[in-house]
């Protein structure tokens, strides 16, 4: 299985850089059973959902991870936190015009100062200079931007505090969107639960090896990234029910998927790194 199998034309133009008004707006491409494709509007997926049936959204949210600071040289030096590791720690992605050196210090501003204490694989280790009366999270809403895909051709905006995020995020810790949650809105939620679709949540924090390219042509030799995830004993009580009870269970993204496919309907805690390609055999999810 090559690479070149999944590749596809995507023209830049077709690409939206910003959201629709309302979320539950957006284009819906349904691809059934039979392979037959359906062209609808994202507020239909109600439809294809039947009383008892299990979505499975994930509760992550997205911290505003992206830092733009300077070294005391002045060379510009742009942070991608990958993930909190600690109250004052993070593993991150360092953009920078040369290479940074272990220890070297990075000025965000005159609250936000960082060593760069080792380099961890294609990532570094950070050591933030701890301040009294607040957290590293707080500094990061004060001072950080939120962390656009590499294909938003713009800066991020106020308006992307909001809508960057899914009506359902309350988990800290993604430093990217579950994009695929980004369309329900509270209407359409309601909507489902009115018809008797049962709702659980997992937590699976998005990291930014989501943006690293494969780069391998034989798609089984790939090492795909590991990200913390969380599936807890009252998701895996719905699991169970709604398998005895032969339901659907489906998965609300790529994320939801690999913590399910992860936990295997057992509660786990800890980190995934499941690959999942054309030929795997699926335990848990029916829809994705």
């Amino acid at each position: 299985m090559q690479l070149s199998d999944f590749d596809y034309n995507l023209p830049k133009a077709l690409i939206a850089q910003y959201p629709m008004a309302e979320r539950s707006a957006s284009k819906l491409l349904i691809k059934k059973l039979d392979h037959k494709i359906i062209h609808a509007y994202f507020n239909n997926i109600i439809d294809y959902f039947k009383p008892g049936d299990l979505l499975v959204l994930n509760n992550s949210k997205v911290i505003p991870a992206r830092l733009f600071g300077a070294k005391k040289t002045g060379g510009k030096v742009e942070i991608m936190l990958e993930r909190i590791t600690g109250s004052w720690q993070a593993i991150a992605q360092i953009k920078s015009n040369k290479t940074i050196k272990n220890n070297t210090e990075i000025i965000i501003n005159d609250k936000l100062r960082v060593l760069m204490t080792a380099r961890v694989g294609d990532m570094f280790s950070l050591e933030f200079i701890p301040q009294a009366d607040t957290t590293l999270l707080e500094l990061l809403h004060q001072y950080g931007h939120m962390p656009l895909p590499p294909y938003i051709s713009r800066d991020d905006e106020e308006l992307d505090l909001k809508r960057y995020q899914t009506v359902f995020a309350v988990e800290s810790g993604s430093v990217a969107a579950p994009t695929a949650g980004l369309h329900f809105d509270e209407i359409l939620i309601n909507k489902l639960t009115d018809k008797g679709i049962d709702i659980a949540y997992i937590t699976l924090h998005v990291g930014a090896g989501t943006y690293q390219p494969v780069r391998v042509d034989n798609i089984k030799q790939h090492k795909m990234h590991s990200e913390y995830i969380n599936v807890s004993e009252e998701t895996c009580d719905k699991i169970n029910k709604a398998q005895n009870n032969n339901k659907n269970i489906i998965a609300v993204g790529t994320t939801a998927a690999r913590a399910l496919e992860t936990s295997k309907g057992r509660p786990y805690v800890g980190e995934t790194d499941i690959f999942i390609y054309p030929g795997y055999q699926w335990q848990i999810v029916d829809k994705l």
